[in-house]
């Protein structure tokens, strides 16, 4: 079982008997009333079927760590991304000690995009082995094993729609998507096909009304967690998608489509709650409209076709939302007494 809708459809084999039908979660954010009444008085909607395809990170420097154990306490020595969270768990998830009997460090992180962020089996099978053998234990893996055994990303799959009205302004965006987590949840896999893009959903256009709803699958496949934007490139994805279908679809222009509908007056509160103090969303429109220079498109094109190459031109506004601070801290406290 591959496929996400397919692991959610009635009949559909199970894999795990602690979660019925297949599903891992269900999520939802918005005003459900809300945009079902505008897509009920809308004059165009339109309807997209959408795949945000299964990735890897495949970073060139594999996941790698060395295991130590002192007779008391742990030391990890791993390419990770962070190290407080990942403790954390090792600490009180796994091994049920106290945290201040782990000390984990990574020096070097090489490429991680996301992949290096998360707590490993072999994180654990390391350490263990280290207690047990009582010499340090070290372990590289190779890409093959990054491939089967380390996590992958996106695979969110769904049918969305956007409410128009009969002058092009956007009333309305609703996506019922499923999720593939694989055989397993990772870390912070159920996180970003929704918190996450509900963050982003939307993009930079005023749209009143926005229901996201989403439901994560098992399947037999590996883990997937956080990559390169973990949320926000599908919520963009998906929401741009739609626009350049309402353009082609209504015959309008899609930059002046976009521009129509823009987030122009802050700060602006999104309809799945996010908070946009300022943005300068219709000058970047306009920067890039100009930096384009669309009016000479048409010879480039021709220039192109007569060269026997294809050439075309495309657009997409891309919102980056930030999910707060790190959970990572440090204090510096000075009493009275100066000390």
């Amino acid at each position: 079982m591959v496929d996400s809708r397919a692991a959610l459809a009635p009949g559909a084999p199970q894999i795990w008997p602690e979660a019925p039908g297949n599903a891992v979660f269900r999520f939802e954010r918005g005003d459900r009333a809300a945009t079902e009444a505008a897509f009920a008085a809308a004059a165009h909607v339109i309807e997209l079927d959408l795949v945000n395809n299964r990735v890897h990170a495949a970073p060139i420097e594999p996941r790698a760590a060395v295991a130590r154990w002192d007779g008391t306490n742990f030391d990890l020595l791993l390419t990770g991304q962070g190290v407080h969270g990942i403790r954390r768990q090792l600490a009180g998830a796994v091994f049920n000690l106290p945290e201040d009997r782990f000390r984990l460090h990574c020096p070097d992180v090489g490429g991680g995009f996301g992949l290096k962020n998360f707590l490993f089996g072999e994180y654990v099978a390391l350490l263990v082995a280290a207690r047990r053998l009582g010499a340090p234990v070290a372990w590289v893996a190779d890409y093959t094993e990054e491939f089967q055994a380390a996590v992958h990303a996106r695979d969110l799959r769904g049918r969305a729609r956007l409410a128009l009205d009969a002058d092009g302004r956007f009333l309305a965006l609703h996506a019922d998507m499923a999720a593939d987590m694989g055989a397993y949840c990772s870390a912070n896999g159920p996180a970003c096909p929704t918190n996450s893009v509900s963050t982003a959903i939307g993009g930079v256009y005023a749209i009143p009304a926005i229901f996201l709803e989403v439901t994560g699958a098992f399947t037999n496949t590996a883990p997937v967690d956080a990559y390169r934007g973990a949320g926000k490139p599908e919520a963009n994805y998906l929401t741009e998608r739609l626009v350049q279908a309402a353009a082609a679809r209504l015959g309008l222009d899609p930059i002046a489509l976009r521009r129509q509908n823009l987030i122009t007056a802050f700060p602006y509160r999104s309809a799945t709650g996010m908070l946009m103090d300022t943005g300068r969303f219709a000058a970047n429109l306009d920067d890039l409209e100009a930096l384009a220079d669309r009016p000479g498109f048409a010879a480039r094109k021709a220039g192109s076709a007569a060269a026997g190459r294809l050439r075309g031109l495309g657009i997409a506004c891309f919102l980056e939302t930030s999910r707060g601070a790190p959970h990572e801290w440090a204090a510096i406290r000075f009493p009275a007494d100066g000390t």
